[in-house]
């Protein structure tokens, strides 16, 4: 939002929003940091950290899209500066539900944790999964502060790696290669894990594709 408006407060509302954005998708990036690593090192206190985080996520939710209600209220905007308040509006969605999939992760990472089950799965392939969508996460950040459409249709095309990903950890579930017993309950709960990781993509998708609407007014959805 580089143009100026003859209300200063106008200017220094839109500057809050991105602020607030970006301070939400920092905290939704450690949420994600926090489950992997759990993952990685068997550890339940990152769990419960990511699960106490989400109350602030959906803090910063809530006041994103008070004060963007405000704006269209009181300002009525019109043509790119509409544009910004309807996408980021849904980013900020977007951002809550990525927060919403590592807190899940988190609690299946625990409870695994505390049944003593986690050792028995071979989690290599899940993390390479998590680890790549955590840089993707990383990236739409990144786009959204300089509002860069290179770098956001660059994250749309490799949305793709995550949904291969996902496709052969579920090939080889079936195949029986990732425990060490037959414990159904266990392998649902990798499942689960390993799916809401490829959501977290998807929601990161989402955002790329709004970055794209905000900055040049085109859909980009479905296409």
């Amino acid at each position: 939002m580089e143009q100026k408006h003859i209300h200063h407060q106008y200017d220094v509302d839109l500057q809050k929003i991105s602020s607030l954005f970006l301070e939400m998708g920092d905290l939704v990036e450690t949420q994600v940091e926090f489950a992997i690593r759990a993952i990685q090192n068997s550890d339940s206190t990152l769990t419960q950290l990511v699960i106490q985080q989400e109350e602030k996520v959906n803090e910063y939710e809530i006041e994103i899209d008070a004060l963007c209600s405000s704006i269209i209220a009181r300002r009525q905007p019109i043509a790119s500066d509409l544009r910004f308040i309807i996408a980021i509006s849904k980013m900020t969605t977007n951002l809550e539900r990525i927060g919403d999939e590592a807190e899940k992760i988190a609690r299946k990472t625990r409870r695994l944790i505390t049944e003593k089950q986690l050792t028995q799965i071979n989690s290599t392939e899940i993390l390479e999964e998590a680890k790549f969508a955590l840089k993707l996460l990383s990236m739409v950040l990144t786009a959204f502060k300089l509002q860069d459409v290179k770098q956001s249709r660059e994250i749309i095309r490799e949305d793709k790696i995550l949904d291969d990903a996902f496709a052969k950890i579920l090939t080889n579930l079936m195949h029986g290669d990732y425990s060490r017993n037959n414990d159904v309950s266990v392998l649902m709960d990798f499942l689960f894990m390993a799916k809401g990781i490829e959501r977290i993509g998807d929601h990161t998708k989402n955002i790329s594709e709004l970055i794209i609407y905000m900055v040049e007014g085109v859909d980009v959805r479905h296409k």
